[in-house]
């Protein structure tokens, strides 16, 4: 008697060509701090990812990644039947760098107004940004841009800069609130739970000289502020400060000698980030 025999038909994989436009052979070479998308373009394969011959046990099976360290990368994408496609390539830096970096609150409530500001270094030659289809903007300018978002939830903001050859995107994520959710945020949200409660500072438009108020929700043993140009991305102020006496309500004294415009203060404690913007005019 014979009995049929069968065969499966072998999955297709597709080739994989990492890098994409960046590749010149078998090497990419980018800016200091530019960061690769990797695709394997083979949805739902086996994938080993390794960096300089050591397989990326926290890689496995990612379809897509995002790399930025120097060194050989080798992918190999395996099929049910043991079919195996791979590719690889080596990744270096040029003499030339950029950071791309901004600035964004943490949370926020359904209809205020959010400010993103570029902090990239060197300063870019272009800002691109993005934001959800459901956020409303406001204004834009060179290194910063404000937006009203409408709807609760949690929101992705990603920034592209450009200076020269050289593009780097960055994506930071913000927590939208309703505004009637702020008294049952403490379980659900942990809104309630941020150290900072409030930031405050006065006079303000003022002449570089004022006070930063931080209304804080418990003690704590160290502070950091940091004062940014919103038409340069500059850092014009950097100071941490420890708290000897436990306090609920921290004042700090300022005086900057710098010319007019608009700058953005960043108070920071603990990983939790509160922004206020600032206007000086030299009288």
């Amino acid at each position: 008697m014979v009995l049929p025999l069968t065969i499966p038909k072998p999955e297709a994989l597709s080739p994989v060509s990492l890098a994409g436009d960046l590749r010149k052979g078998d090497s990419v070479e980018v800016c200091q701090g530019q960061k690769v998308s990797l695709s394997v373009q083979n949805p739902g394969r086996l994938v080993k990812w390794y960096y300089n011959s050591v397989v990326i046990d926290s890689l496995s099976n990612r379809e897509a990644i995002e790399v930025e360290k120097p060194g050989k990368y080798l992918v190999e994408v395996s099929n049910s039947t043991g079919c195996t496609v791979k590719d690889s390539f080596q990744l270096t830096n040029n003499l030339f760098a950029l950071k791309a970096d901004f600035l964004i609150p943490t949370q926020a409530f359904v209809g205020d107004t959010i400010v993103c500001l570029d902090i990239t270094k060197p300063i870019p030659d272009m800002i691109t940004w993005f934001i959800p289809n459901d956020f409303q903007k406001i204004a834009s300018s060179y290194s910063n841009i404000s937006f009203i978002p409408y709807y609760k939830g949690d929101a992705t903001i990603k920034m592209l800069a450009i200076k020269g050859d050289c593009k780097n995107i960055v994506e930071r994520r913000i927590k939208i609130f309703d505004r009637g959710e702020f008294f049952q945020a403490d379980t659900v949200y942990g809104y309630q739970n941020q150290i900072i409660q409030s930031v405050m500072l006065f006079p303000n438009p003022n002449d570089g000289v004022f006070t930063i108020e931080v209304n804080l929700a418990k003690n704590i043993e160290k502070i950091s502020f940091r004062i940014i140009s919103n038409n340069t991305g500059e850092s014009v102020y950097s100071k941490e400060v420890s708290i000897i006496q436990p306090t609920k309500i921290l004042k700090h004294s300022v005086n900057l000698n710098v010319i007019s415009g608009f700058y953005t203060l960043l108070v920071e404690v603990g990983g939790q980030k509160k922004t206020k913007k600032i206007s000086i005019v030299n009288y």
